[in-house]
């Protein structure tokens, strides 16, 4: 005769998907950690020694193997670290995200730790670039146009986009500046970029994207006018998602 397992609920429970359990990734901790952290209250102070102490912090349960945990939920994507800045554009801490599913963001969006230095390095690849400016005088009168100074990364979330720029296909990528501007007027919410790295992956995988057909812009794809990154769901003949519903939360569950 085989065991058999009773559960008996006398008290509030949490819901755990089956995905995340039956994950192969995942070793039993990090399985663990994760039903840890799901049963916690949405906005909890987060921190590994708040989690150690939650656990017990005894039997491997210290800071080391909730850091190790962490890292496993991340690399398998249910768990992402949204970068948070002041009105200064200053490092304000990290925002961290857990999924129900394996969205898989940080291949596709990656959240560095140090954006500011991707930032710097644009802006001496754009400075290195500058024309030479246009002597004064002469048949102009001695009045130049005015001209617009390019950015070297969006207002929203940089970091992210900065990720998407470095994986998207490099010939078919077009104006950094086109780019950027369409990622600030999309201004996407972590639910909507986790729909974007799904359909690009979709994309990505698809025989006409990997013929290189049919690959617009990135600016064109990000724009909101267009929502390009919905031909996803044409290639696999879908019902697309509204949008009004990824703006809301919805996390493809």
């Amino acid at each position: 005769m085989a065991d058999q397992l009773k559960i008996v609920r006398r008290h509030g429970f949490t819901v755990v998907p089956s995905l995340v359990l039956q994950d192969p990734r995942l070793n039993l901790a990090a399985k663990g950690l994760f039903c840890l952290l799901n049963s916690l209250p949405d906005g909890w102070h987060f921190s590994v020694a708040g989690l150690a102490a939650y656990a017990g912090g005894q039997h491997g349960t210290g800071r080391s193997a909730i850091t190790a945990g962490l890292k496993k939920l991340e690399e398998a994507g249910y768990m992402l670290r949204e970068q948070r800045h002041d009105e200064e554009g200053h490092f304000a801490g990290n925002t961290w995200v857990l999924y129900d599913e394996s969205v898989s963001p940080l291949a596709d969006f990656p959240s560095t730790e140090n954006p500011s230095a991707e930032n710097l390095q644009q802006v001496n690849i754009i400075n290195n670039n500058k024309p030479p400016k246009a002597p004064q005088g002469g048949r102009g009168g001695g009045r130049s146009k005015r001209r617009t100074t390019p950015k070297p990364a969006p207002d929203w979330k940089p970091e992210r986009f900065a990720g998407l720029w470095e994986v998207y296909p490099h010939e078919r990528r077009g104006n950094r500046q086109a780019a950027i501007a369409a990622w600030d007027k999309l201004h996407p919410s972590d639910e909507l970029i986790a729909e974007l790295g799904k359909c690009f992956r979709l994309l990505m995988a698809s025989e006409q994207w990997q013929a290189g057909v049919g690959i617009p812009n990135l600016s064109t794809w990000l724009n909101p006018a267009n929502e390009r990154w919905r031909d996803a769901y044409n290639l696999l003949d879908a019902r697309p998602v509204p949008r009004r519903a990824a703006e809301e939360g919805f996390v493809w569950r």
